[in-house]
């Protein structure tokens, strides 16, 4: 087979692996959307509001649940040091959660006060079982993505949100409360036992548990703990604080309010950007492995990325609060108002959040580190903005400026090292 030939096989397997992704993302991403109307409906803006904060908590420490060794899986050249990454993923997921169970116990009561909402704290038990699930499906997803089983991650993402939903329909027709919650941990590990059996049919369980092997892999690879842990510990901490600040200093409907906004606009960039970024390591790991140009697909995926941003951006920005006033029901508007503000932020952030995944697959997580930690920072600002006597609108406007600024930072640094990278390879080559 030529080089030629051979690059065209490899892109057409990334274009066969973007549509499967691509199409059980937006089965996926439909699903919630079309619930929204029921769940604003059906569930008191307070509901949302404790919902919010539950899941703020748990996505905030998911990134590290498993030592961010599920971002290793796909770099092994043998398939058994793949599995055995998945093995010490999910050694590290079992700890994260009972270490967070042992803080719920301790300081679950100071942590509901200190949030301003006292209707949490008999949720928070909840978390270590949250935070376990994502951390071993985390590992298991990027060893179905090394198979090139994307139609299978698809599916996942798909029944995920099948059984969340049904859940949620059945609690909003009956309890109420904290339905959205209960729902969220069924959709989870309904999602993680697919993909535990996904695996096996595919041999994964056919290489043994070893101990002294985890432990060779967990020294080759600790640059992803050490280097890319705390900062994407900080990156997560980052993207959630913002609505823990709002209900420190704002009223639980505001977080209501607040939340639901985050949850229709995070849609795109949680599925569907996501996906795409697992896709894009798992062939951009490849090219870096043969050593082969990047800066081309990273441009590509860039375009491709903004023209889908474009499509949900401008008729949120433009039309937001009658948008949710009409779908959502009456007492809605104010979120519609958010969205307008915030919008641009979440459509910078789902162009670049897939284009981040080229630092992991050329191996310069420490970058991505660096403004990792400088975003965090960056988010901190907002807590001495939140103390002052403004509205909420004025706190957003802040808020996204500091996103949108941040986030085109980002994308400069990835484009300046997928050249530098390149270049490397020319003179290399001279």
């Amino acid at each position: 087979m030529s080089l030629e030939m051979l690059e065209r096989y490899r892109s057409s397997l990334f274009v066969k692996g973007f549509l499967s992704l691509f199409a059980g993302s937006a089965i996926a991403q439909l699903i919630p959307l079309i619930l929204s109307p029921f769940i604003s409906r059906a569930f008191s803006v307070e509901d949302v509001a404790v919902y919010g904060l539950y899941f703020s908590i748990v996505s905030t420490f998911s990134v590290i649940a498993s030592g961010r060794y599920e971002m290793a899986v796909v770099l092994p050249k043998t398939n058994e040091d793949s599995i055995r990454l998945v093995y010490l993923s999910v050694v590290f997921a079992f700890i994260t959660a009972f270490v967070s169970l042992i803080v719920i116990i301790l300081f679950g009561s100071e942590i509901s006060d200190l949030l301003n909402n006292t209707r949490i704290q008999d949720w928070l038990i909840l978390i270590p079982l949250s935070l376990f699930s994502v951390g071993v499906y985390q590992a298991f997803n990027f060893w179905l993505i090394r198979q090139k089983a994307f139609m299978a991650s698809s599916f996942n993402k798909v029944a995920q949100r099948s059984f969340e939903g049904v859940s949620t329909i059945y609690y909003g027709l009956t309890i109420k409360g904290g339905g959205l919650i209960i729902s969220d941990i069924i959709g989870r590990y309904s999602m993680l036992l697919i993909a535990i059996y996904q695996a096996r049919k595919r041999g994964f369980f056919h290489v043994s548990f070893s101990w002294l092997e985890m432990k060779r892999l967990a020294k080759l690879y600790k640059s992803f703990p050490l280097n890319f842990g705390l900062s994407s510990l900080a990156n997560s901490a980052g993207a959630h604080l913002p609505l823990l600040f709002i209900s420190i200093a704002f009223q639980s409907l505001t977080v209501g309010y607040f939340n639901l906004m985050k949850y229709v606009l995070s849609a795109p960039v949680a599925f569907i950007s996501r996906n795409i970024a697992q896709v894009f390591l798992e062939r951009l790991a490849e090219k870096w492995r043969s050593n082969q140009p990047v800066s081309a697909d990273f441009i590509r995926l860039t375009g491709l990325m903004t023209v889908i941003a474009i499509l949900f951006v401008v008729p949120i920005a433009v039309f937001g609060e009658d948008i949710f006033y009409l779908v959502f029901g009456e007492g809605w508007g104010e979120a519609g108002q958010y969205a307008q503000i915030m919008v641009v932020s979440f459509g910078l952030r789902f162009v670049v959040s897939p284009l981040s995944s080229l630092l992991n697959a050329i191996n310069k997580v420490n970058v991505a580190s660096y403004w990792q930690w400088a975003y965090f920072i960056s988010i901190l600002t907002l807590v001495p903005i939140s103390r002052l006597d403004i509205s909420i609108l004025d706190f957003l406007v802040y808020y996204t400026s500091i996103e949108s600024f941040m986030y085109i930072i980002y994308w400069g640094l990835i484009y300046y090292q997928a050249k530098s990278h390149d270049e490397k390879l020319i003179s290399d080559a001279d």
